[in-house]
């Protein structure tokens, strides 16, 4: 017989139907509670690592600018040392010298001459981290350098001034001054003779220069070129190749100039086309250095027995050294910190020596013409001068021991024994045309290769390389000037 549910049976089913839907929402529960759990556990872990390693970097960052300023703090050091203190002066010579800085830190410190600066490399160390700092040093200029012109006068007591030219700043000349003339009856068309001071008091002799730098890099480069000992540079990083005949680097990715070397050629050397000199090397030649096309190079040292010359659109910061002859011409750019040195000997003997800026040049700078001095080399003195065509530019210092043959524009200062030009068929003494000379636009902070005195003030012109290797400083202010810029 079937028996009927009864209402007892129904609620009793239904209550266990109820409890097994209870046990099923509290196990779905427990899973979801765990679920949170180990997801905010995973954003915690990752919330936790994410402060650790954000710590971990905030800690190497401080670590690596606390180890830079130990590094410039170093190159101070060296060039406070430099000026004579603490026992060593300007050739004190480095090479790893470790050395004390603050708080128990020290610095392994390199110093070699680099033409007529000095390159100094500092290397830091603080809690696992280096930095290594690698600058150019040079010498601020002097207070005999204050005046747009500097004059010894030993031709003449005063000085002309014919044409449109113009001299913005003080000059130092002889007692007669300065006056004003006509030439081919067109009369000086100026504003006045000079603007600023007028200083009577000229030296027969030049003012202060050593050149005892130059003259020991030009002895280590003829010591190179007849094969002996390379005394050039004491680093191990430096490399040299030498070519016997002549040479021509005329592409723009050969990884020769990706590391610093020295490169001897015992013929005639060519830095043609588009080629790229990027870290700071030495070329050497017995016959002629030419730089011309697109070529650029990146704080180089040139020296050739026979002449240098920079041409088309060449553009590069650099030191060019020759006995004889230096011409910079067409379109070719010299930046800040370069520098141009000629003794003036040939190699018969006879004092001869030319550095010439041509066509639509811009030189940044330091042009030194340093001929012999005395009574017994005043018959070749007609060969030694400085020349500034019409439409070139200079940026910065000309120190001619010799005469100056000035018709274009300098941003600058000049010192001189004299001034000249020709013009058909008269050559004429210590006279000025349709020149502009701007002492006030020259940056103070424009520095100089050393020993312009004897008690150099020395000055950071460039940091070469950080320690991320590249060349963060550049002196903008020299490099922009618009005085011999105003020509293109």
């Amino acid at each position: 017989m079937i028996q009927k549910p009864t209402f007892m049976n129904r609620e009793l089913g239904s209550g266990i139907y109820r409890l097994r839907c209870l046990k099923q929402n509290r196990g779905s529960a427990l899973v979801l509670v765990l679920v949170i759990i180990v997801v905010l556990t995973v954003l915690c872990g990752a919330f936790l690592s994410g402060i650790l390693l954000h710590r971990k970097f905030i800690l190497r960052e401080v670590n690596r600018i606390q180890t830079r300023y130990l590094a410039e703090s170093a190159v101070e050091k060296c060039l406070w040392a430099l000026e004579g203190h603490d026992g060593r002066d300007i050739m004190w010579r480095p090479a790893g010298e470790f050395i004390p800085l603050m708080d128990g830190h020290e610095a392994a410190v390199r110093i070699e001459s680099w033409g007529g600066f000095l390159r100094i490399t500092a290397t830091a160390f603080c809690r696992e981290e280096s930095v290594m700092l690698e600058v150019l040093a040079g010498e601020k200029l002097n207070r005999e350098n204050r005046d747009a012109i500097t004059m010894t006068t030993k031709v003449s007591e005063n000085l002309v001034v014919t044409g449109s030219n113009r001299i913005i700043g003080d000059v130092t000349v002889g007692n007669r001054g300065v006056s004003t003339s006509m030439i081919r009856g067109r009369p000086f068309s100026g504003k006045k003779p000079v603007e600023g001071e007028i200083h009577r008091d000229a030296s027969p002799d030049m003012p202060f220069f050593d050149g005892r730098f130059y003259r020991s890099l030009i002895d280590a480069c003829t010591q190179a070129l007849s094969g002996g000992g390379m005394s050039l540079s004491g680093n191990p990083m430096d490399s040299i190749r030498q070519f016997d005949g002549d040479m021509v680097f005329g592409t723009g990715s050969d990884s020769l100039f990706e590391l610093p070397g020295t490169f001897v050629a015992r013929g005639n050397l060519l830095l043609d086309g588009s080629v790229r000199v990027t870290s700071p090397c030495r070329f050497i030649s017995a016959g002629t250095i030419t730089v011309q096309g697109n070529a650029s190079l990146n704080h180089c040292i040139l020296y050739a027995d026979s002449g240098i010359t920079v041409q088309d659109d060449a553009h590069m910061t650099a030191q060019l050294v020759s006995p004889s002859l230096i011409v910079i011409k067409d379109r070719a750019r010299l930046d800040y910190p370069s520098a141009a040195y000629c003794p003036c000997l040939s190699e018969t003997g006879r004092i001869l020596g030319r550095i010439e800026i041509q066509d639509r040049a811009v030189f940044r700078g330091t042009l030194i013409l340093d001929a012999p001095s005395g009574p017994e080399s005043a018959a070749d003195r007609t060969a030694v001068f400085t020349s500034v065509s019409p439409n070139a530019g200079v940026v910065g210092k000309i120190y001619t021991r010799g005469r100056t043959v000035f018709e274009g524009h300098i941003v600058g200062t000049v010192v001189t024994e004299g001034f000249s030009f020709y013009d058909w068929p008269t050559t004429y003494l210590n006279w000025l045309k349709d020149a502009v000379f701007d002492r006030p636009g020259l940056p103070e902070s424009f520095c100089t290769p050393l020993l312009f005195s004897r008690e150099p003030d020395l000055e950071i012109m460039e940091w070469i390389t950080d320690d991320a290797g590249r060349s963060p400083l550049v002196m903008a202010s020299a490099n922009t000037s618009e005085g011999p810029d105003a020509h293109e």
